[in-house]
């Protein structure tokens, strides 16, 4: 990114300020807008596609006199094309939070000529009266990049010609009504009234009616010093003469008209509050808006509605696109994609609803009676129709005796699954007998997929083979954290970075039999670098559909508007497109090397989320990146088949099998995987690179789908604590893969002195356990774990453990299916306690003692260990505490200290406890 004569410049930096300068440097880009609504055919005939925006209040909106909203008025949007099925999202109201619906009508509307021209004239009066738009802007329908109308509608979907009319005529009249219409209006409606001073010079903004109060324009003015009266303020200040001094003052409150509502970041319009000085007002002398308070509080919410609208119709236009080019998703219009709702992060709907991906396997197995039984307990709650009759029996039986009832159970549910496969079979919507809760356990690899019809093209064919995201899944991939929207692609982002290292390593492992795993590493980091996955993303236009820039309301060009040529500004940037010059600054996006690349990591991730590790190397090479999904789907046709020969051989073959479980068909994988640099030239080096890059995809998509509101620094601390060389040498300790080492003997003898040191100092701490058990290893390597946390480990067993890996996967026919069953048996409770760590007990203690701890640095003479203490500074009981903890990092050692102080805190308590009782025998 940097020109020769910008690195002259800064040729006084070193190689970290230079590159951060290259991936922050930043640059203008296009904006996409939505073919569909980019204005190419204009109205001009009479049917017309509308399409409804209903806005509900999660919580009710109490109006004055205590009327409650809750449904907002509706309106609607005209157009000429027809609208593809968008998924409901969220915005943040001055009334609270509120769910935003799109339902398009089957039927057209049919208008006159007549009638469009009070439509687009209903549309201008919106956006220049009502809504506080940017004022350089001009209605231009014939220029505008993106045109459609909108419209008040009925609950029915009716047009308000009524409205339309009204509005009109307030927009074109240059007096206002009498004072006294408006006085009883706003006396007897105060709630559906929305008002102004219309004696001021200087036209203020609209408000809500608060209260009507007990004082008239003959009451006393609460200053005397300006005047005695209202009746007086108002003739010495505007010259008015009050008609009814009889009347009731009110008071107002103003409509905040908030820059974004796509994110909350203001406080809830408040119309109930008992403020001590409150400016009243004369009925008579205000104007009525032609919107009730309803609609008048629906259109304030209309832009970021409307540009959420743009911006799903935008991404809609990219999924179609990237299922045409590489078959992932679904390309007919007809077929039902976009059924996730738009949340903070789609993938929490995506796991617990759709179900977690079929190639991870820790979603827990109905094997029990009791998890059996609650099994049916949910199929009675939730389905429909006879399943759900049966289901209800069942249970019926099991709760009045538990334990003889396992087999009936258990032949209930493989007469539902046999139910639900023939209902599938039968009808197309399924989905509503049968939720999808229930399907997810009968059905692991199940895919939610409705169609209306039946293709017998190949290319249908081909796309249901390859699922894709949904459209809001999509959007939040392609919005950055910079966007300041409800949701961004942070999660994503990490989870595509590990699938793309996985993805290149095993396409480098495949093609290139005879590389170095020097070499491998190398191209693998110039391959997904931040350079290289930004400049094939702008040749390959991604940068149009991102979404970089917050939302502003001063900046937002409404549909029809075409900006003045003579107000044209451009920000004011460090580095700028030649040809990005001629579009104004509403077209127009700031991004920078590093935004662009996580983009492409986070739509890599969504899709390796939706359509699975294999399905979603397709859109490797269509991003640009030289990796051929057949490398993650074809065995090695290369390698030589071998069996074990020597007594070696034999002994390792049979303890891979016996403590892993897996029996293995090319012998010359496992050989390789225990062979050391050391002892021969071809050894697990190349296995070790792939088998690290698969164990950090499957452990962080873990992390991702099990824990789903953990942002992305909680996911990198989980990862850098379950893909360390501890864990994984631990690991291969408990399976005693050390001793079948082949290396160099001196080191093999340093390994296993090691290696059997430990295991016999957690023998003496611990109770023995029978080996024979199937939970016997899975226990000894979380046992390990927890007892040695600083117990420095040899990297060659952490490096034996994922070669092996790697070569389990290479045997098995690149199955990640199979190498996770296998790694999470023996890492599953070493991922538990590192999830709930990662929680925070920091978090925990300040809670428990807020404003009371404090933490301090102690310096070491070991480089390698770090040491943080925990202050207690006043506890209830026990005074002042404190605790140490120790860790390779600041962070883990404050973890440390934290979880001692946990401990200690225990301790003293039960310490408490025993010497009370002890007092109160003594006094017996």
């Amino acid at each position: 990114m940097f020109d020769e004569n910008e690195i002259v410049k800064v040729s006084k930096l070193n190689k970290g300020q230079i590159k951060r300068r290259q991936l922050h440097k930043r640059e203008i880009f296009h904006t996409k807008i939505a073919d569909i609504i980019a204005g190419h055919d204009r109205m001009t005939e009479n049917c017309y596609n509308v399409i409804e925006i209903v806005i509900t209040l999660v919580q009710p909106f109490q109006l004055i006199n205590g009327i409650i909203i809750q449904k907002l008025a509706s309106f609607g949007i005209l157009t000429r094309q027809h609208l593809p099925k968008l998924p409901s999202g969220v915005i943040f109201t001055p009334m609270g939070k509120a769910t935003v619906d799109y339902i398009a009508y089957d039927e057209p509307m049919q208008l006159t000529s007549e009638e469009l021209d009070r439509c687009q004239k209903f549309h201008r009066f919106l956006f220049e009266n009502v809504i506080r738009t940017r004022k350089d802007v001009q209605f231009t329908k014939n220029k505008s990049n993106k045109y459609y109308l909108v419209i008040p509608l009925r609950q029915n979907g009716e047009l308000l010609h009524d409205l339309l009319n009204s509005c009109i005529a307030f927009a074109n009249s240059t007096t206002s009504p009498s004072g006294q219409a408006c006085k009883e209006v706003i006396l007897e409606f105060p709630h559906q009234v929305i008002v102004r001073p219309s004696y001021s010079r200087r036209k203020g903004s609209w408000m809500l009616v608060r209260k009507i109060t007990d004082v008239t324009p003959m009451s006393e003015f609460h200053d005397s010093s300006i005047a005695e009266t209202f009746f007086d303020y108002y003739k010495n200040r505007y010259g008015i003469n009050i008609a009814d001094r009889e009347q009731k003052l009110i008071c107002l409150r103003g409509i905040p008209n908030h820059n974004s509502m796509l994110k909350k970041l203001h406080k809830i319009l408040n119309l109930t509050s008992k403020s001590k000085i409150s400016p009243h007002f004369v009925p008579e002398l205000l104007d009525i808006h032609p919107l009730s308070a309803c609609r008048f509080l629906t259109a304030i919410c209309l832009p970021s509605v409307l540009f959420r609208m743009e911006s799903l119709l935008s991404t809609d236009e990219l999924r179609l696109k990237i299922a045409d080019e590489t078959g992932l998703g679904l390309e007919d219009d007809k077929i039902i994609n976009s059924l996730v709702s738009l949340t903070r992060d789609a993938s929490t709907y995506y796991v617990k609803s759709i179900g977690e991906l079929p190639h991870v396997y820790h979603q827990v197995k109905a094997k029990s009676s009791r998890k059996l039984a609650k099994f049916c307990k949910e199929a009675v709650d939730t389905c429909k129709g006879s399943i759900r009759n049966d289901a209800k029996s069942v249970y019926g039986k099991w709760k009045r005796n538990p334990e003889s009832s396992k087999e009936l159970l258990l032949k209930h549910y493989r007469k539902l699954r046999r139910d639900i496969s023939k209902l599938s079979k039968k009808t197309r919507k399924w989905l509503q007998i049968v939720p999808i809760s229930v399907t997810k356990r009968l059905f692991p690899t199940f895919r939610r997929h409705v169609f209306n019809r039946r293709s017998k093209s190949r290319r249908t064919n081909r796309i249901i083979g390859k699922p894709g995201p949904t459209v809001s899944m999509l959007l939040q991939a392609l919005t950055s954290l910079s966007a300041n929207d409800y949701f961004n692609h942070e999660r994503l982002e990490i989870l595509g970075d590990s699938y793309l290292k996985f993805a290149s390593t095993a396409d480098y492992y495949h093609r290139h039999p005879n590389m170095k795993e020097s070499t491998m590493s190398q191209m693998r980091a110039n391959s997904v670098s931040n350079l290289h996955l930004s400049n094939t993303s702008k040749v390959k236009g991604l940068t149009l559909y991102q979404f970089n820039t917050p939302f502003k309301l001063k900046q937002w060009v409404p549909p029809g508007y075409t900006l003045m040529k003579n107000k044209i500004t451009q920000p004011v940037i460090d580095s700028v497109n030649d040809d990005s010059q001629d579009l104004s600054q509403s077209c127009q996006q700031i991004m920078s090397v590093k935004n662009i690349s996580d983009t492409v990591e986070g739509l890599v991730g969504v899709y390796s989320l939706a359509s699975g590790p294999i399905n979603a190397s397709y859109i490797l090479p269509w991003i640009g990146l030289d990796i051929d999904p057949k490398s993650l789907i074809n065995s090695d046709k290369m390698a030589i088949y071998e069996s074990p020969l020597t007594d070696d051989d034999i002994k390792l073959n049979n303890c891979i099998t016996r403590s892993i479980g897996y029996q293995f068909k090319n012998f010359r994988w496992l050989r390789l995987a225990f062979t050391h640099s050391s002892f021969a030239s071809e050894n697990y080096q190349r296995l070790e690179h792939l088998g690290d890059a698969i164990l950090e995809y499957l452990l962080i998509e873990f992390v991702f789908c099990r824990k789903p509101r953990f942002g992305p620094g909680k996911i990198s601390y989980c990862k850098s604590l379950m893909t360390c060389n501890r864990t994984f040498a631990i690991v291969s300790i408990a399976l005693q893969l050390y001793v079948h080492i082949r290396c160099d003997s001196r080191l093999k003898l340093d390994i296993v002195k090691d290696a059997e040191e430990i295991l016999l100092s957690n023998d003496k701490s611990q109770d023995s356990e029978d080996p024979a058990n199937a939970k016997y290893l899975p226990n000894l390597t979380y046992q390990l774990y927890k007892n040695y946390p600083n117990r420095k480990l040899s990297k060659i067993c952490a490096d034996i453990f994922e070669a092996l890996v790697a070569a389990i996967y290479l045997d098995c026919d690149k199955n990640l299916n199979t190498v996770w069953k296998i790694v999470y048996k023996f890492v599953q409770h070493i991922l538990a306690d590192i999830l709930k760590d990662a929680g925070g007990l920091t978090g925990v203690i300040d809670d428990m003692f807020p404003n009371r701890i404090k933490y301090q640095s102690i310096k070491s003479g070991n480089k390698n260990i770090r040491y943080r203490r925990l202050l207690l500074l006043d506890h209830p009981k026990f005074g002042a505490l404190t605790s140490e903890g120790k860790g390779t990092s600041y962070s883990s050692a404050t973890d440390d200290a934290a979880r001692k102080m946990l401990s200690l805190l225990k301790h003293l308590d039960q310490e408490n406890i025993l010497s009370l009782s002890e007092v109160s025998r003594s006094g017996d």
